[in-house]
């Protein structure tokens, strides 16, 4: 069982991925909820020690990640991952048995921001999360927004020394919300139960995630009957059907372009573009009735004007830096400013002044677009070459670095406990109470730094775990070149006693007095 944890508590492991058989092999053991929670605690404060030592001796930006659950008994469990340039730590998770108010949870997050920075100097620069009102209301008590807060409520939830994070939240919630909308609006599970019922077919979807609705479109979509087929009495109702299922394709597609690790928010913006192109083209085909493009339009346009506004302020930055772009001098200059105008930070609205004041701007901004296009036309190499220019400039570097972290950082959240909660009745069969969910976070989202030539466990369940570092994500170091190294070190070594004791037999050798 133990072995079993180590060689699954994996660094940053995609959320598609814990369901893959070997990570389930963890409930088929007999053990206690109070065993299970004590050993990923054990292994939890091992990891703490090695995940972060990288960036104690250089500053480092990231972007801070929330999701959280209600359980059955009651409990809200809270887990927090940030996301530096390249990679993907998980922090900590929270719970209470009490009611969830945001300012229990900014007071959560303020106390794990500030050890980021004073312990493992990590600066966290913005802080995505769900769309809810508990969520914006947190942001706006670390930022001091909330008007007529108790001083106590401020000194418990106000970052330090007035820093501000940004806002930043999850657009693959907002697509999907725009989602559930349009289903509850138009009544889509009328017709999609209807159908199934009809077929003798189980139509699964889940109404806390609506894309699951695509594909139970999917499996009834065989039993559609061709609009020219249809008699002129059923001819609008298929019509509103066949309507439906598009846009719900077109949009799951899109949350499933956004849901990526590292997705730059360039992307993101392309993929909103492309959504309210397709629902256009929808809009003007021949014998559509307009009316629910026309609702799905205006709800896209209200949530861009509501949770996405700084998402496309990146983006733009993001823009000038491509080829095509007209006059990149002077938007470059523009859009500089305008970034740094989003956060209330000294460094960032410095150095983007600092950055509009170069006069060698114009220059670097096209040495980096050639060098960029070069490397494969991505933002990173823009970045990187312009950080190696102004590396003497401390103002810069920081805009920049702080930038990058922005652009990838928040084009989705990550579902922490999207697993536990499809698989709790999964789980709490096997004897695992529904307290212990919050530590089953720690399995997925770490890493132990534990050689797996080490692990004496069982052959299938290794080679199986093997197949699932090597074959199916890419996330991990090279364990096996490590392992190799250390072979050689100790056949090195081996060699080199061997040497000695036959100096020692041969009289070559004098021990030390």
């Amino acid at each position: 069982m133990r072995a079993l944890i180590k060689q699954t508590v994996l660094k940053a492991i995609p959320f598609r991925h814990v369901e893959s058989p070997y990570f389930a092999e963890i409930a088929k053991y007999k053990t206690s909820a109070t065993h299970l929670l004590r050993e990923m605690h054990k292994y939890a404060d091992l990891i703490k020690r090695h995940q972060f030592w990288q960036y104690q001796k250089k500053k480092v930006y990231a972007s801070m990640i929330i999701d959280g659950l209600t359980t059955a008994a009651g409990e809200h469990i809270y887990g927090f991952i940030i996301k530096t340039r390249h990679h993907i730590h998980f922090v900590d998770v929270a719970s209470t048995e009490t009611s969830q108010t945001a300012e229990w949870l900014a007071a959560i997050v303020k106390e794990k921001i500030e050890m980021l920075k004073n312990k493992y100097n990590i600066d966290v620069v913005s802080v995505s999360m769900d769309n809810a009102s508990v969520c914006n209301k947190t942001i706006d008590y670390l930022n001091g927004k909330v008007e007529d807060a108790p001083f106590e409520v401020v000194q418990n939830t106000q970052l330090d020394n007035n820093k501000q994070v940004l806002k930043l939240p999850c657009l693959a919630h907002s697509l999907c919300l725009c989602l559930r909308k349009y289903i509850d609006h138009f009544n889509t599970k009328g017709w999609v139960d209807a159908i199934a019922k009809a077929n003798k077919i189980k139509a699964q979807y889940c109404e806390t995630r609506w894309t699951s609705m695509n594909n139970s479109i999917n499996k009834i979509k065989k039993f559609f009957p061709p609009l020219d087929q249809v008699s002129q009495q059923h001819q609008t109702h298929w019509e509103h059907i066949y309507q439906d299922s598009e846009i719900i394709r077109i949009f799951t597609h899109a949350v499933q372009t956004v849901e990526g690790d590292f997705v730059d928010l360039l992307k993101v913006k392309r993929t909103v573009d492309n959504i309210i192109e397709q629902l256009r083209a929808i809009k003007n085909m021949e014998g559509n009735q307009p009316s629910r493009v026309t609702f799905m339009l205006d709800i896209l346009e209200e949530r861009q004007e509501k949770s996405m506004s700084s998402h496309y302020q990146i983006a733009d930055f993001l823009q000038v830096l491509d080829p095509q772009s007209p006059d990149t001098f002077q938007e470059f200059r523009e859009k500089c400013m305008s970034t740094g105008l989003l956060m209330n930070n000294q460094y960032l609205k410095g150095g983007a002044l600092e950055l509009y004041k170069q006069r060698n701007t114009r220059i670097m901004v096209e040495r980096a677009i050639v060098i960029g296009t070069k490397l494969g036309n991505k933002f990173d190499n823009y970045i990187h070459y312009l950080e190696h220019v102004w590396q003497d400039n401390p103002m810069i570097m920081d805009f920049l670095q702080q930038v990058a972290v922005l652009a990838s950082s928040s084009a989705s959240i990550e579902r922490v406990f999207s697993f536990f909660h499809r698989q709790t009745s999964y789980f709490l069969r096997r004897a695992i109470s529904s307290a212990t969910l919050s530590s089953m976070a720690y399995i997925y989202i770490e890493e132990i730094l534990e050689e797996m030539h080490q692990w004496d466990g069982k052959n299938y369940i290794r080679s199986g775990l093997d197949k699932f570092l090597y074959d199916e994500i890419d996330l991990l170091p090279d364990l096996q070149e490590e392992q190799e190294e250390h072979a050689q070190n100790e056949q090195a070594e081996e060699e080199n006693n061997m040497n000695e004791e036959s100096d020692w037999i041969h009289g070559d050798f004098q021990p030390d007095e």
